[in-house]
């Protein structure tokens, strides 16, 4: 889990809200275990590989007839949405596993072709005795998560670039040679991500 720093405010409504969890009961609890058993186990099943996202998905999607059965099971009252509560809860908490996990490996594969983009700048610029230009991407690449990888790419392209030719690493230039919003080394296609 990330460490936050939170007002006083906010350590009292989550104090608050821990307070709500126990008043739920057990129906909160079975919902929340459910989920995230299924959740955790078909995640661990695809290797936490995240080439496996979008079938991860589809198979939490497919079992939401489980969780219809157990609600229909339930009846009515506090206690189906106390196990809705929890069901939702639970699935959260490992999506958000997921996501940080998923996140972290496009970031180092972002930080991996910044700092290979900013060698052969550098390379190039200094050949050229002039900062290069970069004539675009032919092929604009789908990363599945984007802007994690576009970020790293671009921090990483900066620093590199700064250290081994920081003659060349500056002015309108560089900054088109690297950044995604000039459609940059470092653009991925936020129309066919996932």
């Amino acid at each position: 889990m990330r460490l936050k720093i939170l007002s006083t405010g906010m350590l009292l409504f989550l104090l608050g809200l821990n307070s709500v969890v126990e008043a739920r009961g057990s129906f909160y609890t079975v919902g929340k275990n459910l989920s995230e058993n299924l959740a955790q186990s078909t995640w661990d099943n695809l290797d936490m590989d995240c080439v496996n996202v979008d079938e991860f998905l589809r198979i939490l999607g497919d079992s939401n007839d489980r969780a219809r059965k157990r609600i229909a099971s339930l009846g009515g009252g506090s206690s189906v949405e106390d196990f809705g509560s929890g069901y939702i809860q639970g699935l959260i908490n490992v999506l958000e596993v997921v996501i940080e996990h998923c996140t972290a490996e496009c970031s180092k594969i972002g930080r991996f072709a910044g700092e290979q983009a900013a060698f052969i700048f550098c390379e190039v610029s200094t050949a050229a005795g002039k900062t290069a230009t970069f004539k675009g991407l032919e092929d604009i690449p789908n990363i599945g998560c984007g802007e994690p990888y576009s970020i790293s790419c671009e921090s990483e392209f900066y620093s590199e670039a700064k250290d081994m030719c920081s003659y060349y690493a500056r002015g309108t230039t560089f900054y088109k040679y690297y950044r995604a919003s000039y459609q940059g080394c470092c653009s991925y296609n936020p129309d066919s991500s996932r």
